[in-house]
């Protein structure tokens, strides 16, 4: 959180940093390319119809479960790729969308059954971690639909954990104070109760309120730390397994700004 004397914790803590950095990239980011976007996506204002997101680098292969114009259960799949950013900042991919037709699933597969047949263009676009714009183009209308990540039940990140944060001072009232970095590297606990979170590591503590979106979540509240440092912190983009625990977060120390990550491995 912009605490320069948390550099020295690095040669401190240097072993146990090189033994969980091969543990972070094998967690549940599976893209540096983005924003991860995999998982269900749904309108809450309009119940039935939703999207399966399922990204891999740059690409999102997406299968969409809508009804057709009498009103029947439909579903589309396709490809999309990125095709860049627009004016908004929104990262944006396009790809055709496509009906298939194939051999019942009970019983022998029949391969000359396969056939698939061009619905349209998809859009999906996002500046954000949980909301996104979904576009639907059939060479005759053009629907577009502000999608979310649908939440089936939330996650909880109590455990114990070895890792770090890691972030960097920005937008700071002195400019010569921008790109200061602070690390804290060693032993992360984490409690979760109903909806109240606490983070503790070598030097500061984290607490907040807990929110699920989708496979993400987030925590909004406040850090303070061994030096005095304290302020707003929200951690978001946060995804838990087995293996271990990755986020993003953003806040305020004094009169800067800073951006960072955490990420620990799991320990029995």
């Amino acid at each position: 959180m912009t605490r320069p004397f948390l550099r020295g914790l690095r040669a401190t803590f240097v072993a146990a940093c090189a033994a969980t950095c091969v543990t972070f990239a094998t967690l549940a980011h599976a893209t540096s390319f983005s924003t991860n976007y995999s998982d269900l996506w749904w309108n809450p204002d309009e119940p039935g119809w939703g999207l399966n997101v399922a990204q891999q680098a740059d690409v999102l292969f997406v299968t969409t479960f809508v009804y057709n114009a009498q009103g029947q259960p439909v579903w589309y799949a396709g490809t999309l790729t990125y095709v860049g950013e627009d004016i908004t900042g929104s990262r944006t991919w396009s790809g055709d969308l496509y009906s298939t037709n194939g051999s019942p699933f009970i019983g022998p597969y029949d391969p000359k059954m396969f056939v698939t047949h061009k619905v349209g263009v998809a859009n999906f676009a996002s500046n954000a971690n949980d909301t996104a714009i979904f576009q639907f183009v059939d060479g005759v209308s053009f629907t577009t639909k502000t999608v979310q990540r649908q939440t089936l039940v939330n996650n909880n990140l109590a455990g114990s954990y070895l890792g770090a944060t890691s972030d960097v001072s920005v937008k700071c009232l002195n400019p010569a104070n921008n790109g200061r970095r602070s690390d804290d590297v060693g032993a992360i606990a984490i409690t979760h109760t109903g909806s109240a979170v606490t983070i503790k590591t070598p030097a500061c503590s984290y607490a907040g309120s807990y929110f699920q979106f989708g496979q993400v979540g987030s925590v909004s509240g406040s850090y303070t730390c061994n030096n005095g440092a304290e302020g707003p912190i929200n951690i978001y983009d946060v995804r838990v397994e087995q293996s271990g625990i990755v986020a993003r977060y953003t806040g305020t120390s004094g009169s800067c700004q800073f951006v960072g990550s955490i990420g620990a491995a799991r320990t029995p």
